[in-house]
Order: structure tokens, then sequence, then C-alpha cells
């Protein structure tokens, strides 16, 4: 960027536009890098949960019932034992969620670039329009990921008629400034997912198939062990309990 929107050059908003197009194919670059990853990391979970994931459910829901148990062998009254049993179920994702609304923190930028579209696009392009209205008026979409949407051309490089050069140039800067964080983003994925518990899996699953199996069926078997040492603390739980109850 320059130092003086109003110094503003045709060559200073040449640069930016070549620096646009160069951040839309890195970024394409990078989506197409990160999604067979999610695919293979969501593959190897599915098929993960499909071997175990009954079990570890079985296993929740005993931890539950051992945690509600040791509250009231200890005593402490109605309120540990709703306390141990909110905890339980907070961990295991099974709480009601209240649905927030999402912040839209790219409102402005998103109406500036619909403006512009109705300036600069012909009538044959209503199908791009609409669609980008939709896009644009969804508070959970951000100005990147509308910017995407639109296919390089005269919406990148043409002036809107209200607009002179340092007024183009403060629009596209906005622009990259969204792609640049896009990518950003995208390359943070790539490394999260490297770093997530599924990509575990999913190198288990790359020695191949009866190394996977036997890897699951493994998985399975350690968690059966488990759940039976839960059953047996349970068990001798439920004993301790219905003795209090009896004797008090």
């Amino acid at each position: 960027m320059t130092d003086s929107l109003s110094t503003t050059t045709q060559k200073d908003v040449d640069i930016l536009l070549a620096y646009l197009q160069e951040l839309r194919q890195q970024i394409k670059a990078a989506q197409e890098a990160v999604a067979p990853l999610k695919s293979n990391l969501a593959l190897a979970y599915s098929e993960y949960e499909i071997a175990v994931g009954l079990l570890r459910r079985e296993a929740s829901r005993l931890q539950i019932e051992i945690n509600i148990l040791r509250a009231q062998i200890e005593g402490s009254g109605r309120g540990q034992e709703d306390t141990f049993l909110r905890q339980a179920v907070e961990e295991n994702g099974v709480r009601d969620r209240q649905d927030t609304a999402p912040v839209d923190p790219d409102a402005l930028e998103k109406d500036v670039l619909l403006e512009h579209l109705f300036r600069v696009l012909d009538d044959e392009d209503d199908e791009l329009l609409s669609t980008l209205q939709g896009i644009c008026n969804d508070p959970a979409t951000r100005l990147a990921e509308a910017l995407e949407v639109v296919p390089w051309g005269r919406v990148w490089t043409m002036r809107g008629p209200q607009e002179n050069l340092a007024a183009q140039y403060r629009r596209l800067a906005t622009w990259e400034v969204a792609l640049a964080k896009q990518l950003e983003d995208l390359n943070h994925v790539a490394e999260d997912l490297r770093k997530h518990t599924h990509f575990g899996l999913w190198q288990q699953r790359e020695k191949g198939l009866p190394a996977w199996q036997d890897f699951l069926h493994q998985a399975a078997e350690q968690q059966k062990e488990y759940n039976d040492n839960l059953t047996i603390e349970l068990n001798s739980l439920r004993e301790k309990w219905a003795g209090m109850v009896e004797n008090a």
C-alpha cells in the first residue's frame, strides 16, 4: 500500500490487483490441500466410532452413575449430586445449548461489496448477484468467503462510477486484508488438523487395512476392559449405598 491515498496511481492499483489475484490462487491451493486432510480424518474417526463408539458411550453412562453414587455416599447432599451429574453431562456433550446469533464483524464491508456489484455487473449476472446477496446477508459469512465466490473479472478490476483511484484502492486494500486473513486461517487449519487427535487415527489407517482392523480390535478390547472395571466399581458402590440406606 502507498503511504497516502491522495497520491494513489493506476500503477498502485494494478500492483494491488496482481497481489489480490495471487492471494486468491494461494487460498484455492490451501483449500485443496486441507479438503482431503479433513476428509481423511473424518473417515478414520467414523470407522473408529463404529468399532468403539458404543462402548465409549456405555463408559460415559457408567461414569455418570458412579459420580452420582459417590456424591450420595459421601453424604454431601442433593446439591453436590446435581453438580456431579451436571458436570458429567457437560463433559459428554449432552446438555442442551441455546443457539446464539453469530456476530458479523464484516457487515459494512459486505455492504460495500454488494453496492459495488450492483454498480459494475450487467443484467446477465443476475444469478451471481442473487447468490452473493444471500451470502452477504448471512451474518455467519465473512467478507473473504463472499469474495471467494466472485470470479476474477470486472468486479475486481473495474472502478465503480462513484470511485476515484484512491477510493478504488481503499476498497481493494480492504479486500486484501480479508483475503490475507483467510489464507492465514487456512494455513492454521492445516496445522491444527495435523495436531488433532484424529490425525493419529488416520496415520494408523494409512498403515494398511489389516493393521487398521487390528488397531480397531485392540481399541475395542481395551475399552471393554475399561468398561468392565467401571462396572465392578459401580456394583461395589451400589452395594455400599444399599447398605447405607438399609442401616439408615
